[in-house]
């Protein structure tokens, strides 16, 4: 084996990159945290909504799912449940980040790998991705 079919083998070896969809409504934060989860090593699909989401997202292997709930909704819970539910995504970790955790039904804990609150600097979304990642 050669020095180059080494290197090729050696990258053949390398774990897949962490896939992380990053659904925020302010399109300058979802700039800035995508950058920093970009830099920490996870390959980011940024999306506005959940449903531009939904299609980014299509016929990838999601490692993670991060929604960013300003005001949340009955829809956004129906999302949460819906990511759960699609056998494309089910294998993802929910994070979801709110303004107050009490918004939240606690049903809807059980399927969050982690709930974050407000304010969220990104290296800290970047730890949280870090430590509930298998």
């Amino acid at each position: 084996m050669d020095r180059t079919e080494a290197m090729d083998s050696l990258a053949d070896a390398r774990p897949p990159p962490k896939v992380v969809l990053l659904i925020v409504d302010d399109r300058d934060r979802l700039a800035l945290v995508a950058l920093v989860l970009e830099f920490a090593g996870f390959t980011v699909l940024p999306a506005a909504t959940a449903a531009d989401g939904r299609d980014r997202a299509r016929g990838v292997r999601l490692h993670a799912i991060v929604t960013d709930v300003a005001e949340p909704s009955p829809n956004d819970w129906d999302d949460l449940r819906g990511w759960r539910a699609d056998l494309a995504t089910r294998q993802a970790l929910l994070v979801l980040v709110v303004d107050r955790v009490d918004v939240v039904p606690r049903p809807l804990f059980g399927l969050c790998a982690a709930v974050m609150t407000r304010p969220v600097e990104p290296a800290a979304l970047v730890q949280v991705l870090r430590e509930i990642s298998p």
